[in-house]
């Protein structure tokens, strides 16, 4: 009897297990179950925090934009209607009479402003740049939070099948003594050690499936799916890592590191848009008179060329620049800061999943030495060797090895999904690198 609840134990771990042959980023056929590519991608579209970092980004492109128009000419037309005291000379009351009229045209070109323009254009590009980056770090971020989720979900509900098969052979266990102890062959004492274990993994498993319940509000809070939807694990890590120099090939790719050099560029461009303040500024203007009143009533045009040349401020335009100097520095500063930190989270990362792997690898052998153990002692039981105390621990060992290896599998997977995405070896997010253009 046992043999048979062990081989129907092994065929619906099979049916369970072969949807991860799926290609990643496969559905099964009925659509019900959801990978965790298809998990983020879901929470992608429903995160307020990314729909926010894409309005910001629409805000950095209209500052571009408004600060191109100043490459533009300006056309204003303006109309004035004065009503005056007339002086008391007749001839002047011809040239200011008691009612004057003016309507213009005027067009205003800046020709020379120090630079300025440009510099101000470049920084605004490398801030909406940054801005992008600043959405794929969100991106990473929710990545994480997604695969912290799903992992939950299936590590839960893979406790809760392994307390309802432990429990299944508790009483399975329950019935056999039931039946010596008629044939005088067990006490009524061993008969009351598995009802409380029994009794004692119910409350567990009540636990499991609470633990269950929250995880998967999560789950339905990052993704929009309904807290039932079922979830399928596709995800592969590798056997084997290399060396923590192989996940730094890629690590400035990162999202931080790519904000934080776009940042710095912005402040660079910053300096210069300062110190253009230094540099004289140009202006055209052309004046068209459609009415103009007195002396002017036959003049239709003008124009005027005027140059600025700054002498003293204050020590305003000094201040600026320093000002802008010192904010280029802080940026050096974070993007060093971000350099280390990113290079510190990929060794944590990569220490952490080669120990997940040790262990998944321990406990597998474990778990199968229980699980045989067991067998062992069931078998010796029947001919009264072995004590039911020592055969109900037996069982529960193997299950929680059991419970202690499944967890520990998805860790690993959970430890190298995080591993990818903070070594950018996994493609979350790629807007252009800010070497392109600067």
């Amino acid at each position: 009897m046992f043999l048979i609840v062990r081989i129907l134990i092994i065929i619906a771990s099979i049916m369970i297990t072969f949807p991860a042959r799926l290609t990643h980023g496969a559905t099964v056929e009925n659509g019900s179950s959801y990978t965790l590519e298809q998990c983020y991608l879901l929470a992608l579209a429903r995160s307020e925090i990314i729909a926010s970092q894409i309005e910001l980004i629409n805000q950095a492109e209209e500052h571009i934009l408004e600060h191109r128009a100043s490459f533009s000419p300006t056309v204003n037309f303006s109309s004035n209607l004065t009503t005056q005291q007339t002086p008391d000379n007749p001839l002047l009351q011809s040239v200011f009479s008691a009612n004057q009229a003016t309507a213009q045209v005027t067009a205003k070109e800046n020709l020379f402003n120090g630079f300025r323009d440009f510099a101000v254009v470049r920084q605004k590009t490398s801030e909406k740049e940054a801005a992008r980056y600043a959405k794929a770090e969100a991106e990473v971020r929710l990545f994480e939070d997604t695969a912290q989720s799903f992992y939950n979900v299936l590590a839960y509900e893979h406790d809760i099948s392994n307390f309802e098969n432990e429990i299944a052979a508790n009483q399975k266990r329950k019935e056999d003594l039931k039946a010596r102890i008629r044939v005088a062959q067990a006490r009524e004492s061993d008969l009351v050690s598995v009802e409380s274990a029994i009794a004692s993994l119910e409350a567990v498993l009540s636990n499991a499936m609470g633990l269950l319940s929250v995880a998967r509000e999560v789950f339905a809070f990052l993704t929009g799916l309904p807290n039932n939807t079922a979830v399928v694990d596709v995800e592969i890590y590798p056997q084997q890592l290399g060396e923590p120099e192989k996940w730094m090939e890629s690590y400035e790719r990162r999202p931080d590191i790519q904000e934080a050099k776009w940042n710095l560029n912005a402040a660079e461009r910053g300096v210069h848009a300062a110190q253009g303040g230094y540099y004289p500024s140009v202006d055209l203007l052309a004046d068209y008179y459609l009415t103009r009143p007195g002396l002017y009533s036959g003049i239709n045009w003008d124009l005027q060329l005027n140059i600025t040349l700054p002498l003293f401020s204050g020590g305003l335009i000094q201040s600026q620049v320093r000002d802008a100097e010192s904010q280029m520095r802080q940026k050096e500063t974070v993007l060093s800061q971000t350099k280390r930190e990113a290079e510190r989270d990929i060794r944590s990362a990569y220490n952490m999943l080669k120990a997940d792997l040790i262990q998944v690898s321990k406990l597998e052998k474990a778990a199968e030495l229980a699980q045989r153990n067991y067998e062992l002692l069931l078998k010796d039981n029947q001919f009264g060797n072995v004590s039911n105390i020592d055969l109900l621990q037996a069982l529960a060992n193997a299950h929680q090895l059991k419970r202690g290896r499944d967890h520990a599998r998805f860790n690993a997977k959970l430890d190298y999904a995080k591993l990818q995405a903070v070594s950018s070896a996994r493609d979350l997010s790629s807007p252009r690198d800010p070497g392109v253009n600067r």
